[in-house]
């Protein structure tokens, strides 16, 4: 760079002088010190962006060191069937942890959520289809009472309000924006509507109880099978018919599994009493012998049916010593499980005793829906399994029991309906393995079963059998025992004894072998001596580099006297051994070496053949160092490494991976004699990036703190007080020579003057 700007040729007017020359000569000084400071800050950029270059290319290596530490890298397994022409049954893999061994498969049921369909199009064929919204599209100017469909899936659920001048593609929205695990969707080419479940399982299962009148009205419009599948059962209980506890009846009769009991009741202050209970005793008896006492109160509201009991003096209460049958009934009094504490009342509005649902009663007797029915007033189901032609049953509610009613459902063929009264729920299912559908039904008998029954259709779990044992899961790609298995098809011959059994007396067995992956251990320890030794090659190249002091970067002036290619040549050769012999680059080949050269101890000794060998060390598995002019280079015998993965298939393991750490008082220490290669050098080359950080920084992103950008800095702010200096200096010495020139000038006029004096007085 040459610094100067102002100048001029006075000769015309004065001296005849080039001043821009002279002054150029008398600041050739000041010109040298600012080019010897531009060379430094250039040589400090480029050393800088020398060692940023090392750092990404250091750093990216010891990137890939961490999977050297991870068993999943150093102990691969690999998996093979003895039954290649029963692939289709599942693809296996295994990870690092897994055992080598075999194990056998048989599948019999694949897991799968839901689907339901619409049956047939939407409108009527031939018809002109106005898409506009649902009212036009579906009900063709019928009166639309409001609309609500409830969806469940599993624990999930939804309640839309469906509104009759959107679209169905409104209500698609509105469903999967629901967060419930179900997808729905509209193909207006077909005219069908489509619901599936993200999940499988059994416990993916959609329900549409809860849906209004006028909701059911809705999903029939759409078409959907809402109860189809070959198992329907209900969600929960079919009815809960519950009544407030009524203190003066006997504790007995209310409460289960109460016995004479005995009740310690102690509060915080110092005072206990211990209340006998009999199962004859009402619950005001109960208060009655709690309210004698001095360290308590209980009352009973019967308004809210909540019962409550109060320490005296601001104590706590505790029913600790008790016996179990005096618990039982204050957990059924629904008090809080922690009841060390103050006041404490019933947690939910009534204390409820249950009345037992009668199957064998009349429907309209037990439930609401049907409770205005008169005699000979029906509702029909239509059932039927896969296409076969539905078969209609008529249930009079005014006659017809629940069991009654599943009676008639199962003399239709091929179909099973029970209750079971221990858990309250009915199950439908068909016997064929055949979809069973209720397509048909009328508003009440279907609403009967969504609603009141709590019908709803269920995934299915994978069923298999795993080394000899029945299992299920709710996905087809499951892990177990280090092994993933992925399902994708069911095995030759085998059955299902239920929807949930399979029948383990059937069904060809795929054959899995577990194994160590020699083949890939080795190609994996052979890219770490590639990665190790390509690193090493550049790290050393840089150290070995050439430096020539005295090629500088060139000047301004200096370029603008050669060819371009020699400016090439000279700049290739300024720019060499930017990091010749550096003291930390040096320090990372040593540790590097020795992270390669020094034993793991701690590795126990491998029985081969009756002699014990101890792979304690890189090159007892064949990885050594070439010839000191090689710099370090590694050189790897895959044949004796193989050796030594058949004698010790965790071998890789025990000497790359081994962590070396032990843990005392919650302090973690580091053995760098017990750590594995892979640790060593993972540590070792972040402590010289951390050196290179504070000399350089990381990248050539913005950099304030390191040592290089510091200097960089520290140059920049000279040059620019150079430039100042020179500018001053060079505007002085222009002042000097302008006020010379206009002296001459003036001494010229003069002379002019006099001249002319003179030759009029001589004339």
């Amino acid at each position: 760079m040459t610094i100067g700007s102002i100048g001029g040729t006075y000769g015309l007017s004065g001296s005849g002088m080039d001043i821009d020359a002279i002054v150029k000569k008398l600041m050739t000084g000041q010109q040298a010190k600012a080019d010897a400071l531009l060379q430094k800050k250039t040589i400090a950029q480029w050393q800088k962006a020398a060692y940023n270059s090392m750092y990404v290319d250091i750093n990216n290596f010891r990137t890939t060191l961490f999977d050297y530490k991870l068993q999943g890298t150093l102990s691969p397994n690999k998996v093979s069937s003895s039954n290649p022409s029963n692939t289709s049954v599942a693809t296996v893999s295994a990870s690092a942890d897994a055992a080598d061994v075999n194990h056998s498969l048989v599948v019999a049921q694949l897991a799968d959520g839901i689907k339901l369909t619409s049956t047939a199009s939407l409108s009527p064929a031939g018809t002109t289809i106005d898409r506009t919204s649902i009212a036009t599209q579906l009900y063709a100017g019928v009166a639309i009472n409001d609309i609500s469909v409830t969806i469940t899936n599993g624990s999930s659920s939804t309640t839309i309000a469906v509104n009759p001048n959107g679209t169905l593609n409104d209500f698609v929205s509105q469903i999967n924006n629901a967060g419930i695990n179900v997808t729905a969707n509209y193909d207006s080419t077909l005219d069908r509507f489509f619901l599936t479940t993200n999940n499988s399982g059994s416990n993916a299962a959609i329900s549409f109880a809860g849906s209004n009148a006028s909701g059911m009205t809705f999903l029939d419009k759409l078409k959907l099978p809402l109860l189809s599948g070959s198992n329907i059962s209900s969600s929960s209980q079919v009815q809960t018919t519950l009544a407030y506890i009524n203190p003066a009846l006997s504790l007995g009769s209310q409460f289960t599994n109460l016995t004479n009991s005995t009740l310690k009741l102690t509060n915080s202050n110092g005072t206990t009493q211990i209340i006998s209970i009999g199962t004859g005793n009402s619950l005001n008896d109960l208060m009655g012998a709690i309210n004698a006492g001095t360290n308590a109160t209980a009352s009973f509201d019967s308004t809210t049916g909540k019962f409550s009991i109060t320490p005296t003096n601001g104590g706590t209460l505790s029913i600790d010593g008790s016996d179990q049958s005096a618990k039982d009934l204050f957990a059924q009094l629904h008090l809080p499980a922690n009841f060390n504490s103050g006041k404490v009342t019933t947690s939910i509005t009534g204390v409820y005793t249950p009345v037992a649902f009668n199957a064998g009663s009349a429907l309209n007797t037990q439930f609401g829906e049907f409770s205005t029915f008169t005699s000979g007033q029906t509702f029909t189901l239509k059932i039927a399994t896969g296409t076969d032609t539905p078969t209609s049953v008529t249930i009079d509610p005014t006659v017809d029991s629940l069991n009654s009613m599943l009676t008639k459902i199962s003399s239709v063929t091929n179909v099973s309906a029970t209750y079971d009264s221990t858990t309250g729920k009915v199950m439908l299912s068909s016997t064929n393995g055949k979809s069973l559908n209720f397509t048909g039904s009328d508003a009440a008998g279907t609403s009967f079963l969504v609603n009141t029954l709590k019908l709803q259709q269920s995934g299915h779990d994978a069923v298999f059998k795993l080394d000899g044992v029945s299992l299920t899961e709710a996905s087809n790609s499951f892990n177990i025992s280090g092994v993933t298995y992925n399902l994708t098809g069911v095995s030759t011959n085998a059955a299902m004894l239920s929807t949930s059994v399979m029948d383990t007396t059937v069904g060809e067995v795929t054959n899995i072998s577990v194994t160590s992956d020699v083949d890939k251990a080795v190609a994996s320890i052979q890219s770490l001596v590639d990665s190790y030794n390509k690193i090493l090659a550049e790290v050393n190249g840089k150290l070995n580099e050439t430096r020539y002091k005295d090629y500088l970067p060139l000047t301004d002036d200096q370029k603008a006297a050669m060819k371009d290619s020699d400016i090439t040549a000279w700049n290739a050769k300024a720019q060499s051994g930017m990091l010749h012999n550096d003291t930390t680059l040096t320090s990372l080949v040593n540790s590097m070496r020795n992270a390669f050269s020094g034993p793991v101890s701690g590795i126990p000794a491998t029985n081969v053949n009756g002699s014990f060998i101890t792979y304690n060390s890189a090159a007892s598995i064949g990885i050594t160092t070439g010839d000191y002019t090689e710099g370090g280079k590694l050189y790897l015998d895959t044949n004796k490494l193989r050796t030594a993965l058949q004698a010790n298939p965790n071998v890789l393991n025990q000497l790359f991976g081994a962590s070396g750490q032990t843990t005392t008082g919650g302090v973690t220490t580091t053995d760098t004699q017990k750590q594995g290669i892979a640790g060593r050098l993972y540590d070792g080359i972040k402590t010289s990036l951390d050196q290179l950080v504070e000399i350089a920084g990381a990248s050539a992103q913005i950099d304030t703190k390191s040592n290089y950008a510091k200097k960089i800095s520290d140059y920049t702010k000279q040059i620019s007080n150079q430039a100042d200096r020179f500018s001053t200096m060079e505007s002085a010495y222009y002042k000097k020579f302008n006020a010379m020139e206009v002296a001459l000038q003036q001494m010229n006029s003069q002379s002019s003057w006099l001249s002319s004096q003179l030759s009029s007085i001589g004339g």
